[in-house]
């Protein structure tokens, strides 16, 4: 089915190939095609997505015929007899009944945008500001470290997860992916950890709960120019407007501000507060290389059954514990000198 050259491993070579089996009808491929075909399953009334497309389009048309209380009622019956637990979906379907309540129904439809909100920090952000929840972890480290391995059935299976994040954590990959790899990091090392600007719209990139009362924000700015020389006045004065959002929002906790940057120094007229950090790449990388050492200790192990004092020992020998994040992996930020070295 693939040629000599496309086995090089070059990509373009590759798709250079399969475009030109499709377009000469390749014996193989229309083979493939009709096996994959056979091996699929049609469609019947019984299957639950065929309920839920029914119900959506008999929504759709009774808001066109002027009945929103109707189309609630049925995207209602949705949420109610098919999503089965599944929040994210919950959310969309509830932005759907605020949507259908709109025109007529405002405060309902303002109710409805609130918990789909609540469900689906994705959605449209509803008017008001009382929908902020506090990241507030009641697990230690240790606690929050076991839960993660034990959420994997076996070690093999922890480290392509493990892998599969760490690969996003590096700089030049596209932020989204970045942020949320930073996100499951925290996750993984067992503090409590979120994304407040995508969550919430509004706050830093990413935030860890470290300890009781004891917090870490990071600004991302992993997809700069590899020939980025200075921290801008924007993003210095980004760091500070998060610091009054997170004193604001979290009153008496501390949090070290860090910017994960290719550079530790400021730009002339850049200005940042005396508790700010960078983690440069090197550190970055470090930080990545001292997860992926931490998980080997547990290779052997079943990781439903690791000990509490095993993963303590295991977090401070690879120096991962929420005081080694803080000393091993930031760094000061350097005033301007105009050789920017």
């Amino acid at each position: 089915m693939v040629s000599a050259d496309a086995e090089s491993g070059d990509p373009v070579v590759q798709l250079d190939d399969i475009i030109k089996q499709c377009l000469n009808r390749d014996e193989d491929w229309k083979d493939y095609y009709q096996r994959e075909m056979g091996i699929l399953e049609p469609l019947t009334e019984d299957a639950p997505i065929y309920h839920i497309m029914e119900l959506e389009r008999a929504a759709a048309v009774a808001y066109r015929r002027g009945d929103p209380d109707k189309a609630q009622q049925l995207v209602q019956e949705i949420i109610t007899n098919h999503l089965h637990g599944d929040e994210e979906e919950k959310g969309w379907y509830m932005q759907e009944m605020g949507r259908y309540a709109y025109a007529e129904q405002r405060v309902a439809a303002e109710k409805h945008q609130a918990a789909a909100y609540r469900y689906n920090q994705a959605l449209l952000k509803p008017n008001g500001g009382a929908y902020f929840r506090k990241l507030v972890t009641s697990q230690t480290q240790v606690e929050g470290a076991k839960e993660w391995l034990a959420s994997f059935e076996s070690f093999e299976l922890c480290r392509i997860a493990a892998e599969a994040i760490l690969s996003n954590l590096e700089f030049g990959r596209e932020s989204d992916k970045f942020e949320a790899a930073l996100k499951d990091v925290g996750l993984l090392l067992g503090f409590g950890s979120e994304q407040p600007d995508k969550r919430w719209k509004e706050g830093p990139d990413n935030l860890w709960n470290v300890g009781a009362g004891d917090y870490i924000y990071f600004e991302c700015k992993n997809a700069t120019k590899p020939t980025r020389m200075h921290i801008y006045k924007s993003e210095a004065g980004q760091v500070s407007q998060h610091q009054l959002w997170f004193e604001e929002q979290y009153h008496d906790a501390t949090a070290v501000p860090v910017i994960i940057s290719r550079t530790r120094m400021l730009a002339s007229d850049a200005r940042l507060t005396d508790e700010t950090r960078i983690m440069e790449k090197t550190k970055l990388a470090k930080l990545s290389g001292a997860i992926r050492s931490y998980l080997k200790e547990f290779k052997t192990y079943s990781l439903k059954d690791l000990s509490t004092d095993f993963v303590q020992e295991a977090l401070r020998k690879h120096f991962l514990t929420s005081n080694n994040i803080k000393t091993h992996y930031l760094e000061r930020p350097l005033p301007f000198t105009l050789t920017g070295k």
